[in-house]
């Protein structure tokens, strides 16, 4: 029988040797592919491969250099042969870097080489023990280099390029696993990361849900509490001023509710991308002043010293939305109030420079000498419902919603709101806004309600919530209007059909059964209602305002309303 070639000849296809020798390297591939796919983690990969390559191709050393990233250099990571002398172990583990060696290069050319004669070749580099030949292929997997796969031979011309061909081959295939490998890796990481902010997620709306239950059951219990109280005080005939102290509690619990409210609803505009502001010529040097009036007497309450002052050439015109600044600044002043126990909360507000041409910019500064706010949560009090200090808010109260809804409503207005660096106790929250663009005329959105020379007027209300319906007739007829109420949209038509559209004015909820306030506003434009139809509604989101105007409403007004603003609309001058 003939001997079988050596490693590297190239057998002829037609010998039964030639056959044989294919399938032993078939066979081979096979056995290095199911190792792979069987090896659990990379690291069990590596030295699989090379406990294969010693025991399938018969080598006397294999070792396997992986890429660290980190440091930018090759590392043995698996050997077999001389450098291991038990599982898992690597004696005097070796470093290259990418112009280092025969590893080096072949890292660098991504080119896979045989050395018949290693002291021939100047790259060499030995870790300790020494060969005569050597052959090594990149692992390379879409264009990034893994590492390098290595083998040395006592014997000078060891190797032939039949056993590159299968070196390449293992190589690539390695390079498969491990890219596998990795974005799995990544992928349970990217899982585990997403389950820990789910978790965290849970954490914080539990919390923020236990908040929200505590802020809105606190002035639940003193309206329907005082009001309880109040009824039995009526009734025994309590002096004035004891009933209208109680009103007032009423009153302050549902100012706090919808305070509440709208800071949610303001975050959910923002998240919508739908937040409006409502440019116009502000007075803020007299904005400050309410402001300073606002909180003095609490100031005073705790013993702080309060002031406000206003520094440089403030335009008397400055284009702003007044109530967002407003909004901002009362919780500004409101927190720094709450979490200052001695000295004094200072409010400043100045004119910046800028260039020629340029709009005025404004920087309002709220200090306050409290308990400050430590440098790693300078940036988290902005978030939404994040509170600092568990121990804070059972004892101040509220939903950690005022600095993230005021930051998002200093970015709606051209500026930001930041923590300034400060020395001593304290902290200084510094708002900044650019003058705006005055709005376009909205023509029939602020169109004007017309009366009658007497003052009164006819008036049809929609709205099917019974209490809000005698409310509002209430508050109306005390006006000298004429009311007709209905509790349905169906009604609503038929009231304006059979009165031959006589109605000076619709003042109509948006949320009725039968048909709601978008449909007969609809209507009642095709009908030929030329009269300003009024939408009085608890649709308070950003967009629904548009959503009024485009149904066909005059103006938009969203419940609980200003009645001073309906009556206004109410009380313009014009002839019948």
């Amino acid at each position: 029988m003939d001997a079988e070639p050596k490693h590297g000849a190239a057998p002829d296809k037609r010998d039964p040797v030639g056959r044989t020798r294919n399938e032993r390297v078939l066979r081979t591939i096979h056995e290095f592919a199911r190792g792979m796919l069987e090896a659990r983690t990379v690291d069990d990969l590596l030295w699989d491969v090379v406990g294969r390559t010693i025991a399938q191709l018969g080598y006397e050393d294999c070792v396997i250099y992986m890429v660290d990233e980190e440091r930018g250099c090759l590392v043995q990571r698996a050997a077999h042969g001389p450098k291991k002398p038990r599982e898992h172990v690597i004696l005097n583990r070796f470093e290259l870097s990418f112009d280092e060696g025969i590893v080096g290069s072949v890292a660098s050319t991504e080119k896979g080489v045989i050395i018949g004669d290693v002291r021939k070749d100047p790259r060499y580099v030995t870790d300790g023990q020494f060969g005569a030949s050597k052959m090594a292929a990149p692992i390379v997997y879409d264009g990034v280099v893994l590492g390098v796969l290595d083998s040395e031979s006592s014997e000078n011309n060891a190797y032939g390029e039949e056993d590159l061909e299968i070196f390449e081959t293992i190589a690539l295939m390695l390079a498969t696993r491990i890219a596998a490998e990795r974005a799995r890796d990544r992928v349970e990481a990217s899982l585990r990361q997403a389950s820990l902010a789910a978790e965290e997620a849970a954490r914080t709306k539990a919390a923020f849900l236990a908040n929200v239950s505590h802020e809105v059951r606190t002035p639940l219990v003193g309206v329907l509490g005082v009001t309880e109280l109040l009824r039995g005080l009526v009734e025994g005939g309590a002096p004035r001023e004891v009933v209208k102290d109680h009103l007032q509690v009423i009153e302050r619990s549902g100012q706090h509710l919808l305070s509440l409210i709208n800071q949610l609803l303001d975050l959910s505009s923002d998240e919508q991308s739908r937040l409006r502001v409502k440019p116009e010529p502000t007075q803020l040097v007299s904005l400050l002043r309410e402001i300073g009036d606002l909180f003095q007497a609490k100031a005073a309450g705790r013993g702080l010293r309060f002031t406000v002052h206003s520094e440089g050439d403030i335009s008397a015109s400055f284009v702003t939305d007044p109530t967002r600044v407003r909004q901002i600044l009362v919780n500004l002043v409101d927190n720094a109030l709450k979490f200052t126990d001695e000295g004094l909360v200072d409010v400043v507000i100045r004119a910046l420079p800028v260039g020629e041409g340029k709009r005025q910019r404004l920087q309002c500064v709220v200090t306050d000498t409290g308990i400050g706010i430590p440098e790693s949560e300078r940036e988290r009090v902005f978030d939404s419902f994040h509170q600092a200090d568990t121990s804070l808010v059972r004892q101040h109260g509220g939903l950690g919603l005022g600095l993230a809804v005021s930051r998002v409503l200093a970015r709606h207005l051209g500026g930001d709101l930041r923590i300034q660096e400060r020395e001593g106790p304290g902290t200084s929250f510094v708002l900044e806004i650019e003058e705006l663009d005055l709005p376009l005329d909205e023509g029939s959105s602020s169109a004007l309600v017309p009366k009658r020379e007497s003052g009164q007027m006819r008036l049809l209300l929609a709205e099917d919530n019974p209490d809000s319906r005698r409310l509002m007739v209430y508050r109306l007829e005390a006006e000298g209007h004429g009311v007709t109420a209905v509790d349905d949209g169906e009604l609503a038509l038929e009231a304006v059909r059979e009165s031959g559209g006589a109605f000076d004015a619709v003042l109509l909820d948006m949320q009725m059964p039968k048909r709601d306030g978008f449909e007969v506003a609809r209507v009642l434009r095709q009908l030929g209602y030329e009269n300003p139809v009024i939408a009085l509604t608890a649709h308070a989101f950003a967009g629904d305002r548009e959503q009024c105007l485009a149904a066909g409403c005059s103006y938009y007004l969203a419940k609980p309303f200003d009645w001073a603003e309906l009556f206004d609309r109410l009380g313009a001058a014009k002839s019948e």
